[in-house]
């Protein structure tokens, strides 16, 4: 048995399918990265229900909100506002502008939430945020009361309640 050489064949690389090799390098990389991107960003929601209870130890009622992690890891550094939105006249009464006025929450920074995990009765991946301020009347008016919430200057969002 001898050992014949395998020919190749190789092209010589012209101006135009070197720079289609790039093009379709450049494209691959940008697919990636933003379908990485997208798959790894945070997902965070805000409970569309706010719960008016009484915690025992106080012996006070609050308004509880809840924050859930959707995402598939880990999400760190969560800053927790809520804020509401109190309108004052300018230009002599012809515009309407608000003023951002920050209710007092129990906690206003989250240091991590674990990821989610499908479970029934599973709820490390959420957090309560509760509030002594009566919301009742401001929630009537819808573009009143704001739940924000920002990771790290990453991702923000917020809920507007209707």
């Amino acid at each position: 048995m001898t050992n014949l050489p395998i020919p190749i064949f190789i092209s010589e690389p012209t101006i135009g399918s070197v720079s289609f090799d790039i093009a379709i390098s450049v494209l691959s990389s940008f697919i990636f990265i933003f379908l990485l991107l997208y798959l790894m960003r945070p997902k965070i929601k805000i409970s569309p229900y706010i719960c008016y209870t009484k915690m025992k130890p106080e012996n006070h009622y609050y308004y509880v909100f809840k924050i859930v992690n959707r995402s598939l890891f880990y999400t760190y550094d969560i800053n927790i506002s809520l804020v509401k939105k109190v309108p004052y006249m300018v230009n002599k009464g012809k515009k309407i502008n608000n003023r951002i006025v920050e209710i007092e929450t129990s906690s206003n920074y989250k240091n991590h939430l674990p990821k989610s995990k499908r479970k029934i009765g599973y709820g490390d991946h959420a957090y309560l945020i509760r509030t002594k301020y009566d919301i009742k009347k401001d929630i009537l008016n819808k573009d009143t009361f704001v739940t924000r919430f920002g990771l790290n200057r990453l991702y923000r969002g917020s809920l507007d309640c209707d």
